[in-house]
């Protein structure tokens, strides 16, 4: 990170344009949205309480 930055800098002290920015692969990327959205909704069910009856 810190290296594409310096060169980056570097780019724009010579007048070029900078390289484009990649961001960092993660592993949660080649998963499919649907199913991080309901990863995450099955995960939230969890940490919540249910509501209490009134």
């Amino acid at each position: 990170m810190i290296g594409r930055l310096g060169r980056a800098l570097a780019a724009l002290l010579r007048g070029q344009t900078p390289p484009p920015v990649v961001p960092p692969a993660t592993p949660d990327r080649d998963v499919e949205p649907a199913e991080r959205i309901e990863a995450a909704r099955q995960r939230l069910k969890e940490t919540t309480p249910p509501p209490e009856d009134e």
